[in-house]
């Protein structure tokens, strides 16, 4: 066959290996290479220009070299292509294939050179087109090694200030949260176990019912008593109360292959699940302190928030010691929104009765020295994360969301929290049931699965009569005291 004609007949074949011709400097490369006995087996030569092995074995052996050698490789660089001929003593040794038409002839010479007669010989190789890398780009199958070479290429490193950025950049498959799944009033309560589902207990009696049982019987009296008697109060058996607990519940569906695939995504909703089942827990307790409590018990707003709490604090304090004779130094349980820390400590940086020094500065309270001044009032304080709803008697206790371009949203202007007795109130915990994957006919049909679990608990009111108090305080955090305001009323 004609070299012309069998040149057209691979135009679409050679048309697709581009980037093929080479520099002088590619040339000259490629001779000393040729000389060194490197560059002559890829062509199927030997550096002395005698027939080598021909074939696949041949080009592989090249192939190898060229790897072991990167700094040396001769008509490529970062990944080009080229075609070289390998066929044995058949072609210009040092010289790639750089047209169709070369191809074509070396081709033809080929063909002229097999023997027409005996055996099939099967496939000659002819020609090779190639990809060559340097060291730093050949994977190996190293996972170590592999991420070092993909680290080095399209790392953050490896990104330079100039020219911009080609490479791709790093993916981040780690689905970040912050809600936390904390929950301050249970471990703030007293905790029993409920696993019978709830628990059975008499009412304590209060101490005002025994009044009737105690009277003064006077000298005057016993000398002539007439018709006088002592009192006498006939006990009776107390109110049973019976407390069951509830169930917290969460179920999280997520499709099989999401579940495969992407893993992050399936912690990071699991993570924001427990958060939210911590939510409705902590305010499912809040709602059963409140139901067992006096409740609208208000105070007006005088001072700064630090000044009107504390005095809310030791007029509540002092009415549980008078009315059920208490000692001074009976433990009371405090429970408030946990924002109070920061409006407690915005009011007393902005007072101005006090001086700035070592041992006190305003300007950097912390939470724990807002907790010691609470309790330096004989109080122990919960700060819990979530709010009571409004409703009867209960003010908004959240925060509007903050937008943008507008004045910076206040606190609320009123809390509600609650005192009692320490351990009046207790935690019942029934356990939790935890099923991890659920997977059933109806989920397999739509290839899905379910994450679910649920904690069993309840609050007991293990107290007298009325012993936890809700209080709703109107607090402003302004720093005012009674030496910038004038006062009017008393606590």
């Amino acid at each position: 066959m004609d070299p012309d004609e069998f040149a057209d007949t691979l135009e679409t074949v050679f048309a697709g290996i581009p980037n093929t011709t080479l520099t002088d400097e590619q040339r000259e490369q490629l001779r000393e290479r040729l000389a060194a006995g490197a560059a002559g087996e890829f062509f199927g030569l030997q550096a002395s220009g005698s027939p080598a092995p021909s074939g696949v074995a041949a080009v592989a052996r090249g192939r190898r070299s060229i790897a072991r050698n990167p700094e040396a490789a001769v008509a490529t660089r970062g990944g080009n292509r080229v075609l070289l001929a390998s066929s044995p003593g058949t072609w210009i040794e040092d010289r790639p294939v750089t047209d169709r038409y070369e191809l074509a002839e070396h081709l033809c010479r080929v063909l002229r050179a097999q023997d027409r007669h005996g055996p099939a010989k099967g496939r000659v190789l002819c020609a090779s087109a190639f990809w060559d890398y340097p060291e730093d780009r050949i994977l190996t199958g190293d996972p170590s090694a592999d991420a070092r070479k993909l680290d080095a290429a399209v790392g953050l490193q490896a990104l330079t200030a100039s020219g911009g950025i080609c490479l791709p950049t790093n993916v981040d498959y780690e689905v970040r949260t912050w809600a936390t799944a904390e929950r301050p009033l249970k471990e703030g309560l007293p905790a029993f176990d409920a696993s019978r589902g709830g628990l059975i207990y008499p009412e304590p009696p209060s101490i005002g019912t025994l009044a009737a049982a105690v009277g003064i019987w006077s000298e005057a009296t016993d000398a002539e008593p007439l018709a006088a008697t002592k009192p006498v109060y006939s006990i009776s058996c107390g109110s049973v109360i019976q407390v069951f607990t509830s169930a917290v519940t969460v179920r999280v569906g997520m499709g099989n292959m999401m579940a495969r695939f992407a893993p992050e995504t399936i912690a990071a909703n699991t993570d924001l699940a427990q958060a939210e089942w911590a939510r409705k827990a902590e305010i499912n307790l809040l709602e059963g302190i409140r139901a067992k409590a006096l409740a609208d018990v208000t105070q007006a707003k005088v001072l700064g928030a630090t000044r009107d709490i504390i005095t809310s604090i030791n007029s509540v304090a002092a009415n549980f010691r008078a009315t059920n004779r208490l000692p001074r130094d009976v433990a009371l349980t405090a429970v408030f929104p946990s924002w109070l820390l920061d409006l407690l400590k915005i009011d007393i940086a902005r007072e101005t009765a006090h001086s700035e020094n070592s041992d006190w500065n305003s300007l950097a309270v912390t939470d724990e020295m807002v907790i010691d001044t609470l309790k330096a009032h004989g109080i122990n304080p919960i700060f819990t994360l979530d709010y009571l709803p409004v409703s009867g008697g209960i003010p908004a206790q959240t925060f509007t969301v903050q937008s943008a371009s507008s004045a910076m949203t206040s606190f609320p202007s009123k809390t509600v929290w609650f005192m009692f007795p320490e351990g009046a109130i207790q935690f019942l915990d029934g356990g939790r049931l935890d099923l991890g994957v659920v997977r059933d006919s109806t989920l397999d049909a739509t290839n899905d699965a379910e994450i679910f679990w649920e904690s069993f608990e309840a609050i007991a009111d293990r107290g007298f009569s009325k012993s936890v108090i809700e209080v709703v305080s109107e607090l402003c955090g302004n720093g005012t005291s009674a030496a910038t305001a004038t006062v009017s009323g008393c606590p």
